[in-house]
Formats: structure tokens, C-alpha cells, sequence
């Protein structure tokens, strides 16, 4: 019987994470020399090759039996070298190793060797796996890198290695606890219940408000090293926060502080997109929600505790307008589907969700086809008027997906559609609420534009841009759509309308689009996020009448005038850098007559000034257009 030698569960993601993408780069165009390889032999039965011998560069790289750690180059390079490398790639076939699935080898653990080798880390590990995505690893992979929300560096599994011989690049004292996160991720995905480990003995009941104080003093201290690009230490100080057990009661601040970590360490890494105005905003609204929840009673609300009731409520009749699968950031991922109740003037939702780490086998996509309300499926609801003679209602609108419908013949009242945005913008701000109440809450609009243009890719993803009859602009996210659903919205029929969800985002509103509303008074419904394509004609008037308002007049975009909420954010980076804002900075700003801002503006220059004046700019951010 032979056995593969260690080096063929190596692929490159593993040789790049064992080493650097530059490393392997250049251990790839190394010159190769003699090879040597030794059998060895255990009972009379050959095991495969226990030891070789590369010429790397003219230096004899020397690969022992026990793995990586056993490998000696002479070179004086400190750790894993180009010369082991390239011995490594010149020694594998180019086949994965036979049986190798190194997924299936961490789902395969027993409860017992996790609990030992997570030890006291597994609730903090537990806390830390939320909203981590598993990439497809494919078949038979002989490597897997997860990255883990929180943490600077991903981990990578290795074929063969287990749990200890996970590779991770940062400091020894997070590494436990990173591995046990990823490999409760990976066994998550694989349908592996989470371990039953001891209950923390610290969990305290209500909110610690000694804690509530130490992070909102954390957040402030964060503010100069991160927005001048070294927040690590600061970043770490947070996630010890947000993984508290201390931190239970409040699992929103939770999710709040690993945000704020996000975004310290994009700013640190320079990664695009990392935002220091964001990392302001989100920093002074973290601020604000711990010392609300450290106040007198606190809104259940803002801690995140608040469960649904649903009571019964008297017989309900809802036009079904459009449904979408989504994912939160904390892992959470569902089916929502929207109606409007004509004689209530109102809008209610309904669908299935699951928290992160709850039935991995979930399918937001499998729920849509399956039964639901009573009715065949969630897609047969669409686009009828349903009839529920005994509904439960959350007082939030939700209603349970265990109510039974039947389906109304004829269409529903008169869509409740916008046509001008401005008052569409401050009608969503009235519903969505205080800034720190707004935070996760969707609404639901009906878009009827005077213009649409085509699909277009922005530096934030595919758009498309509607104007209203004064040509004023609003931009709808496209995200999660593939090709064929973008090629469709370029011929949708001219009078379509489409249904929306708006929810706020660092002072602005984001507008996602949910479905197309078509046909006779709107009664087809098309969701892109869920349903093929229909067969719409080859031009549609997205497609033929790109920038053209209704009454054949071309409107061109206004150039965006200065706002002053930017001119705010600019002078709180300067003044969380220590540093007095520049004058004609100060000078523009001083226009405005904010007595609140001038006072903020004076010497000396604190965090504590840049948290305020951030949260200022973002709530002056709901009353500017566009």
C-alpha cells in the first residue's frame, strides 16, 4: 500500500498562505535542480516518499518526513523561504491529493477534540463566527482560507493538518480562537451542530453599564490612531468588547463594535472602499448606543432583545407586489416578501428567515418555491390579491408566514406609486424613525420614474438611476443580480413601475429593487433576485429611450453643489487627527450659522469633537437632496 507524501496536500492558496503570494510567485521561477526522493517503509508496506532532496538555486533544500516544519533550506532567510517553495512545487504531481477534502476532514472532528482545542475561547469563537461566509473550497481541495470578520488576517486549513496545524499569520494570543471560529464555520456549513461548552460564568444579567462606559471610552480613544491609518491595537481592544460575554444583553452593540473593527482594519489596510468619514459616523453612533443602553431605561429596541408577538388581528386583505432573498451583516439571511393593504394604507411584510449559524441547509431561493400562507409556494402568492381571514400581526407589520391565504379574483386598489422623490425622501425618513432606530429597518416605495437609464456599473456596483418629473436623480442598487436579470432591465415595458426597500446608511437613504411591476395595473410581478427572466421584446424603452423625458425633452444632470454635511466630515477628520480645520474649510462651514458646529470648531481639537461633529453631518445629510 503507498501512501501520497505530505507535500501533495500543498496546492498553491496553501503554499500562499504557508509563505506570500510574492514568495510563491517567485519560487515559481526558480531553477531546479537535482531531485532525490527516499521511500521508507512500515511492516513490509511502502508509505511513500518520507524524505527528498531539491537543488533549488544551487542550495540543497532537504523535505524530512513530518510536514512543513520538517523542511531545512541552508539559506539565511528566517522562516518558510522561496527555496522550500519551489522544492515543494517541483515534488508535486499537479494532482490533489486521493480522498482529499479538507472541509470534510474539519466536519469529521469529533465534539470532544473542538472542545479541547478551543478551551476557554469557544463562546468568544461562537460570537466571532457570525457573518462569516464559507467559499466553496470545490472538490477534493487540499487547502481552505476562511476570513473572519474582525480579524485582520484570514485562516487556512491544510489536508491532513487538523486544527493545530492551521495556518495563521498574526499574533499567537488570537490564533486559538480564530481557528476554532473558522473550523465552527466550515462544520456550520457542513450541517454540524455547534459544541455545548461550558455557560460562561461572567454573563451578567441586564446591561453592565461599567462596560457601556469603558466602550464608549474605547470608541473615543480609537478615533486619532484609526483615521490616521493605525487602528490596529485600537481594533483589537474593540473586538475584546464585541466578544465579550459581558456584552449578551446588547447583542446590536455587538454587531456595532465588530462594524466599527471592519472598518479600522480596511483603514489600516488601505483596502478600497475603507472609508475614514464612515468610520467617524459608525464610531459616534456606537458612542451614542452605549451610552443610551447605560442610561434609564433604555429602549429594548436599541439592546436588540426585542422578540415579535404576533397577535390575531381582524381579517386582512394584501395585494402581494414583490419579494427578495437577503443577507445581513451579521449572517442572517431570509426570504421577504412585500404586500400592500389598501384599506389600511399600509405596507406588511412576510417571508422566512434564519439567524447566522441556524439550519445551514436554509435556502432563501428553496423557500420561494416552497409552500407558504397556505398556497403552493411563496411565488404563487405574487402578483394576487390574498385574502386572510384570521391574520397575525406583529406591531411592526410582520405578518406570520403560518396564516392561511386564499386568492381573491380581480386586481387590487390603485398602486400607492411616488412620482417625486423629494417627497418620497421625507416621507421614508418620517417612517424609518431617530437615528439610532433606524439602523436594520427596511421600507418599502413604488417607484413611477419619468426616465430610467440602463444598468450601469458604478465603483459600488450595478445601478440604475430613475429621474421624476423635475429630473431630479435617485440611483436603485442592483446587488446580487446576474447577467441575464441585468440584460432583462434594459427592456422592461414602458409604464412598468418598480417596487423598492430604502433603508438608511451613514445619513443617506439606499434604494434596492426588489421587483418590476408590469402589465394591467401593474398585477405582473417580476423579482430579479429570485425569478428567470421574462420574455420582454428586444427594445424596451429603457433601452430606446435612455435620457428622454416623458413629453420627448432631454434632461441633463445638474452638477451637484457642495454639500455641507462633506464640509463637516472633512473638519471632524482634521479635528480626530488633533489637528485645527483648515480655514477656508472653517470659513465655508461658518456661513451655515451653526451655533452648536462653531462651538465644536474651537481649540482644543478631541476625538470627542470629531465624534460629535460627525454625528451632526450625518444627521444634516437627511435634509440635503439627492
Amino acid at each position: 500500500m503507498t501512501a501520497s507524501p505530505w507535500w501533495e496536500g500543498l496546492d498553491d492558496p496553501a503554499l500562499a498562505a504557508l509563505g506570500s503570494t510574492g514568495l510563491l510567485r517567485r519560487a515559481k521561477a526558480a531553477r531546479i535542480g537535482a531531485v532525490t526522493t527516499g521511500g521508507a517503509t512500515t511492516g513490509g508496506a511502502t508509505t511513500g516518499w518520507a524524505t527528498a532532496e531539491v537543488e533549488v538555486d544551487g542550495l540543497t533544500v532537504t523535505l524530512g518526513a513530518k510536514g512543513i516544519a520538517s523542511a531545512r533550506c541552508p539559506c539565511p532567510a528566517t522562516g518558510l523561504c522561496l527555496h522550500v517553495l519551489a522544492a515543494i512545487l517541483a515534488l508535486r504531481s499537479g494532482d490533489p491529493a486521493p480522498g482529499a477534502d479538507v472541509a470534510a476532514e474539519i466536519a469529521a472532528l469529533s465534539e470532544a477534540e473542538v472542545l479541547a482545542f478551543a478551551g476557554s475561547d469557544l463562546a468568544a469563537a461562537v460570537r466571532l463566527m457570525q457573518g462569516a461566509a464559507l467559499p466553496d473550497p470545490g472538490d477534493g481541495a487540499t487547502s481552505l482560507t476562511l476570513t473572519l470578520p474582525g480579524l485582520p488576517h484570514p485562516v487556512t486549513f491544510l489536508s491532513g493538518a487538523g486544527l493545530r496545524g492551521a495556518v495563521w499569520k498574526s499574533a499567537d494570543g488570537r490564533r486559538r480562537l480564530a481557528v476554532t471560529a473558522a473550523a465552527l464555520v466550515v462544520r456550520g456549513a457542513r450541517g454540524v451542530a455547534l459544541p455545548t461548552g461550558p455557560e460562561p460564568s461572567d454573563t451578567a444579567e441586564g446591561f453592565d453599564r461599567t462596560l457601556l462606559d469603558t466602550i464608549g471610552q474605547e470608541i473615543e480613544a480609537a478615533v486619532g490612531p484609526v483615521v490616521l491609518g493605525y487602528g490596529g491595537l485600537a481594533a483589537d481592544r474593540l473586538l475584546d468588547l464585541a466578544l465579550s460575554a459581558r456584552i449578551d444583553a446588547a447583542p446590536r452593540l455587538a454587531g456595532v463594535l465588530r462594524d466599527l473593527v471592519e472598518r479600522a482594519i480596511g483603514l489600516e489596510n488601505r483596502v478600497d472602499g475603507a472609508d475614514a468619514p464612515a468610520f467617524l459616523i459608525a464610531a459616534a453612533r456606537a458612542q451614542a448606543l452605549a451610552h443610551v443602553l447605560a442610561g434609564p431605561d433604555p429602549d429594548p429596541r436599541l439592546a436588540g432583545l426585542l422578540r415579535r408577538q404576533y397577535p390575531p388581528q381582524p381579517p386582512l386583505s394584501v395585494w402581494m407586489l414583490g419579494a427578495r432573498r437577503w443577507q445581513s451583516a451579521s449572517g442572517a439571511r431570509g426570504l421577504r416578501l412585500w404586500g400592500w393593504d389598501a384599506q389600511g394604507r399600509r405596507w406588511i411584510a412576510t417571508g422566512a428567515a434564519r439567524p447566522d449559524g441556524l439550519d445551514p441547509s436554509f435556502d432563501p431561493q428553496a423557500a420561494y418555491r416552497r409552500p407558504m400562507l397556505g398556497l403552493p409556494s411563496a411565488a404563487h402568492a405574487l402578483g394576487q390579491v390574498l385574502q386572510i381571514e384570521a391574520p397575525l400581526l406583529s406591531d411592526d407589520l410582520r405578518l406570520s408566514a403560518d396564516c392561511v391565504a386564499r386568492v381573491q379574483a380581480g386586481f387590487g386598489a390603485t398602486l400607492p406609486e411616488h412620482t417625486d422623490w423629494p417627497v418620497l425622501q421625507r416621507q421614508l425618513w418620517d417612517e424609518l424613525g431617530p437615528a439610532l432606530l433606524c439602523d436594520g429597518q427596511v421600507r418599502p416605495a413604488i417607484l413611477a420614474p419619468a426616465v430610467c437609464d440602463a444598468p450601469v456599473q458604478t465603483g459600488s456596483g450595478v445601478v440604475l438611476q430613475m429621474r421624476d418629473r423635475g429630473g431630479r436623480p435617485l440611483t436603485v442598487a442592483l446587488e446580487g443580480l446576474a447577467a441575464p436579470a441585468l440584460t432583462a432591465l434594459t427592456r422592461v415595458p414602458r409604464g412598468a413601475r418598480f417596487l423598492v426597500e430604502a433603508r438608511e446608511i451613514m445619513g443617506r437613504l439606499r434604494f434596492d429593487l426588489v421587483s418590476v411591476l408590469h402589465g394591467p395595473k401593474g398585477a405582473l410581478v417580476w423579482n430579479p433576485t429570485l425569478d428567470p427572466p421574462p420574455a420582454w421584446p428586444e427594445a424596451g424603452w429603457l433601452a430606446q429611450v435612455r435620457r428622454w423625458s416623458g413629453k420627448g425633452r432631454l434632461v441633463e444632470p445638474s452638477p451637484p453643489g457642495r454639500r455641507l454635511s462633506e464640509d463637516l466630515l472633512l473638519a471632524a477628520l482634521e479635528l480626530g487627527q488633533g489637528l485645527p480645520p483648515d480655514t477656508k474649510l472653517a470659513d465655508r462651514i461658518a456661513v451655515a450659522r451653526l451655533e452648536a458646529v462653531d462651538r465644536l470648531l474651537s481649540p482644543p481639537s478631541t476625538a470627542a469633537k470629531a465624534l460629535r461633529l460627525a454625528w451632526i453631518a450625518a444627521d444634516l445629510r437627511r435634509t440635503e437632496p439627492g
